[in-house]
């Protein structure tokens, strides 16, 4: 279906009659996976990038000096962490802190820093409308949905959340007689495909994902060598290099400092 002209934002000027009616030339459109660890982008004109999920600000008038005023995202925040004050501002697929509002605004802030910054990696042109699917934890609740739909409402002109299990079955056309099951690092998500749209009891989504499996690993490695130091996203590297989920896994070697 066609755009009217009826979902563009009132105060956005950039938009012109003539990008409305030009049909899907005038449309950029946008695939956006919101990860706790990453955040992907797909469009329609062929740009495919992801980033780590991590924004910062500078700290001080030091940080301010060298860096500007920000924010920093991705790469460049684990390289200038030291300077920043850093906001991972998703948990579990959704804005932290939107389901008790603790840090809820700085969270959102942030998380809307990051959606503006994925959209300019899809690199659309000026007048170009945008319209965005959005990736949603399979069980995600009303209340973090409208967290998410207000991060990205500024940003877009028409924006559609979408269960992220579905997506890949859709896409995929695996529409019956199939499970899918996505492991992140929030959350793991599972839908069941049996020829319709999916119902609430044919998705589930729990918290024990690469996340948990972090932070128990780090728990472990301090408890058995305490003499090590290492950061988080040290331990986070050495899983994602090395972890296998075969018994015959050759040893890992990992060189921390003491």
């Amino acid at each position: 279906k066609k755009d009217d002209g009826a979902n563009m934002k009132k105060d956005d000027t950039r938009k012109t009659d003539a990008s409305v009616v030009a049909g899907d030339e005038g449309i950029l459109w946008i695939g956006m996976d919101l990860g706790t660890s990453r955040t992907a982008v797909a469009s329609s004109n062929g740009v495919r990038e992801n980033s780590y999920s991590l924004v910062g600000w500078p700290k001080d008038v030091v940080s301010r000096k060298l860096l500007g005023e920000g924010p920093l995202f991705g790469p460049d925040v684990i390289k200038h962490r030291l300077s920043l004050n850093v906001f991972p501002p998703l948990e579990a697929g959704v804005t932290k802190g939107s389901d008790d509002g603790q840090d809820a605004e700085a969270n959102l802030k942030a998380a809307q820093a990051l959606v503006r910054y994925a959209i300019s990696l899809a690199r659309a042109e000026k007048d170009q409308l945008i319209y965005a699917v959005i990736g949603a934890p399979a069980q995600c609740s009303i209340k973090n949905r409208k967290a998410i739909v207000d991060a990205v409402k500024d940003e877009v002109d028409s924006v559609m959340l979408a269960s992220e299990p579905f997506t890949v079955a859709y896409g995929l056309e695996k529409l019956t007689d199939t499970l899918v099951i996505d492991i992140g690092a929030g959350t793991t998500d599972l839908c069941r495909m049996h020829g319709t749209m999916p119902a609430e009891e044919d998705q589930i989504t729990n918290n024990f994902a690469g996340d948990f499996i972090d932070r128990n690993f780090i728990k472990l490695v301090k408890k058995n060598h305490p003499e090590f130091a290492f950061s988080d996203p040290m331990a986070t590297e050495a899983k994602e290099k090395y972890a296998d989920v075969s018994d015959n896994g050759a040893k890992a070697i990992v060189k921390w400092p003491v």
